[in-house]
C-alpha cells in the first residue's frame, strides 16, 4: 500500500530544505571518498620494492583521485605471469619490460607507442643514446618502452693488487692490449703449483664484455637489418680470438666457467656492469677496489650499456594516468632512491652531486657518466634475445673459449643458429 502524506507549504519548504541540506552533507564526503581510479604497477625487483612504493605513495599524495598498487613479481615467475595476464586481457596498466622482451611486446601489440611521451620530455635532460634498443621495429622506429635508470660495463680492478705490483691503474687511455700487458703483470701462482691462483683478467662470453669487443675491432654480431649474423666478418673472428687467446695463449685469465669472481679478491681487473657497485657495498669487499672505462679497441670504443625501462599496457582503461605515473616514476625520484650502481636515466639527477656520494666507492663513479658517449646496446631490438644471444651465442662459442674447436668453426655455428632464431618470427611492422 502506497501512503501519501499532504503537507502544509511552509513544512514542505522547511523539510525541503533539511533534505536538501542532509543531501549536501551526505554527498561531501561521497566525492571526497569517491571511488579512486586504480593503476596497478608491475616490477620484478624486490630489492627496489620499499622504494617503489613510497614513490607511489608520494604520487597518491598528489593525486589523491588515484589509487596505485605496487606488486612486486620474482623475474623467475614475472615473465610467465605477464604473458597469461596480457594474454587474458588484464595486465597491469604500468609494467617492467626488460630490454630483451621489449621487441615481442611490441610485435604482438601489448604495449602502448612511448614516442608521444618522449617528444614532451626536455631533450636535454635525458640519456637518450641508451634508448635506441627500446625502438620497434628498428632502431629507426617508435619508443615502445622508457627507461627510468641504465647500467653500463665498467672495468673493475682491484687497486690493492695493482699497487702491491707496482702497476699503473686504469685510465682512459688504455686500449685493450695496454689490458693485456697489465694483465700479465698481475697474474701470479702464488702456491707455486704451476698454475696461477690470482688472474689479471677475466674473458668470457658475455654480451656486457664480449660484444663490445667485437664492434670495437670493427666488427659486428648483427647487421644494420639486425637479421643477420656478423660473427664471421674478419674483424668479428679478430676480436673473439683475442678474447680466447687472454685464457689459452696469454694465460692471464682463469678457463671460461673456472674464474674466481672480482669480489674474492683474486681478480685484478673484469669488466662487467655497474651493478657490481651494489654487491661490493653489500659484501665490503676486503680491498681497495676502483672503476675506470673500458679500454678501446683498434677501430673505436663501444662500450656495453642498455636500460632498465617501463611500459604502459595497450590495455590499459586509463592511459593518461598511467602515463603520468609513469613521468612521475622517472623524474621524481631522489638520489638515495636509485638502487646503488644504477644510472638514473634523468640527467639532472644523475649530475647531483648526492648521486654520486650514494654511489661512493668506488671513487671514480663520474667515469660511469662519461662513458655514456660510447654506450650501445647488445642488440637488443631483436626477437627472442634470451635465446640467440644468452643460449645460442654463448653455447656455440663455449668450445673455443675451452679450446676444443677454432674459433672460426665456432662463430659460423654460432651465426647459423642466431639467423634461423631471428628468422622465426614474423615481424609485424617491418618494411
Amino acid at each position: 500500500m502506497r501512503v501519501s502524506l499532504q503537507l502544509p507549504s511552509a513544512v514542505r519548504i522547511t523539510i525541503g530544505m533539511v533534505m536538501a541540506f542532509l543531501l549536501l552533507v551526505n554527498h561531501a564526503p561521497a566525492a571526497l571518498g569517491a571511488e579512486k581510479t586504480k593503476l596497478e604497477f608491475w616490477s620484478w625487483d624486490q630489492k627496489a620494492h620499499d622504494l617503489e612504493v613510497s614513490l607511489a605513495t608520494r604520487y597518491m599524495r598528489r593525486n589523491p583521485h588515484v589509487e596505485v598498487e605496487v606488486v612486486t613479481e620474482p623475474w623467475a615467475s614475472y615473465w610467465d605471469k605477464m604473458t597469461i595476464l596480457n594474454a587474458t586481457g588484464t595486465p597491469p596498466d604500468v609494467y617492467y619490460m626488460s630490454v630483451a622482451y621489449n621487441w615481442d611486446y611490441a610485435n604482438v601489440d601489448w604495449t602502448q607507442s612511448m614516442e608521444q611521451f618522449a617528444r614532451q620530455l626536455p631533450q636535454q635532460n635525458y640519456f637518450w643514446p641508451v634508448m635506441n634498443d627500446l625502438r620497434y621495429p628498428n632502431r629507426s622506429g617508435e619508443l615502445y618502452a622508457f627507461p627510468f635508470d641504465w647500467v653500463a660495463s665498467l672495468l673493475f680492478f682491484n687497486r690493492s693488487m695493482f699497487d702491491e705490483n707496482g702497476v699503473a691503474h686504469p685510465n682512459n687511455s688504455w686500449d685493450w692490449f695496454t689490458l693485456r700487458d697489465a694483465a700479465k703483470k698481475l697474474t701470479r701462482d702464488t702456491d707455486g703449483d704451476g698454475h696461477p691462483d690470482i688472474w689479471g683478467f677475466i674473458s668470457n662470453t658475455s654480451h656486457e664484455l664480449l660484444d663490445s669487443v667485437i664492434y670495437s675491432w670493427g666488427g659486428g654480431v648483427l647487421d644494420s637489418t639486425q637479421r643477420q649474423s656478423r660473427l664471421c666478418d674478419p674483424e668479428s673472428l679478430e676480436a673473439i680470438q683475442f678474447m680466447v687467446d687472454l685464457i689459452h695463449k696469454d694465460r692471464v685469465s682463469a678457463p671460461l666457467g673456472t674464474s674466481p669472481s672480482f669480489v674474492s679478491g683474486r681478480v685484478g681487473m673484469y669488466i662487467g656492469i655497474c651493478t657490481l657497485i651494489e654487491s661490493l657495498h653489500d659484501t665490503k669487499a676486503g680491498f681497495d677496489w676502483d672503476v675506470a672505462m673500458v679500454p678501446k679497441g683498434p677501430q673505436s670504443r663501444v662500450i656495453y650499456g642498455g636500460p632498465n625501462s617501463i611500459v604502459v599496457s595497450k590495455m590499459t582503461a586509463h592511459p593518461e594516468i598511467a602515463f603520468d605515473f609513469a613521468r612521475f616514476f622517472v623524474t621524481e625520484r631522489e638520489a638515495t632512491e636509485i638502487r646503488k650502481g644504477r644510472i638514473p636515466v634523468y640527467v639532472p639527477l644523475a649530475r647531483n652531486p648526492q648521486w654520486l656520494t650514494w654511489n661512493n666507492p668506488p671513487a671514480n663513479m663520474r667515469v660511469v657518466l662519461e662513458s655514456s658517449q660510447f654506450v650501445q646496446g647488445a642488440d637488443f631490438g631483436t626477437t627472442k634475445w634470451n635465446e640467440w644471444r644468452s643460449v645460442a651465442m654463448n653455447n656455440a662459442l663455449a668450445p673455443a673459449y675451452r679450446g676444443q674447436i677454432s674459433v672460426a668453426a665456432a662463430a659460423q655455428n654460432a651465426a647459423q643458429v642466431i639467423n634461423q632464431i631471428l628468422a622465426s618470427t614474423t615481424c609485424r611492422r617491418c618494411p
